[in-house]
């Protein structure tokens, strides 16, 4: 009896253990031509592909709860006073250092909102920007590996912080 259970719990790790060398050999193969960053920049004066109004809209949170506050970039010349208000509503950021999260502001000093705080009208679908990064990180998902595939594969963006 005991061995009977332990071939049986022998069974998921084996198939494990040869999925991983599966996806190690898939990994190993595209090791020396596959891209892991790429970057870029968006005029937000430019018209998106679906035709709104250009420019980048950010509405946040009063930390008191009273009105929302707004700006548009870019601003318009001598003004950034809506601007200066969203610097200020930031709270101090944090970094990655060694599995912990150090604020230094000698060494880096950044603002951030959390997603709940503010909403923007900027989408990165709307200027290219998804299809660009699944293009240039992703390739083989386009089409499948052999080119053929028609199921949904990629990348997602979604609203983390502003920063």
């Amino acid at each position: 009896m005991d061995r009977e259970r332990a071939g049986t719990a022998q069974l998921p790790r084996n198939s494990n253990t040869e999925l991983l060398r599966k996806l190690s050999a898939i990994v190993n193969g595209h090791g020396k031509t596959a891209t892991f960053a790429c970057g870029g920049s968006v005029d937000p004066t430019d018209a998106s592909k679906d035709g709104r109004t250009p420019g980048v809209t950010i509405r946040w949170d009063a930390r008191d709860d009273r009105d929302p506050h707004k700006t548009s970039f870019p601003c318009s010349q001598g003004t950034t006073q809506g601007f200066e208000a969203l610097v200020q509503r930031c709270e101090p950021a944090t970094f990655g250092l060694e599995n912990r999260d150090v604020l230094d502001e000698g060494y880096r000093k950044a603002g951030k909102l959390d997603n709940t705080a503010f909403s923007t009208n900027f989408h990165p679908h709307d200027y290219g920007i998804v299809d660009a990064v699944q293009q240039i990180l992703m390739p083989y998902t386009m089409g499948g590996a052999q080119g053929n595939s028609t199921q949904p594969h990629g990348v997602r963006a979604e609203l983390y912080k502003l920063n």
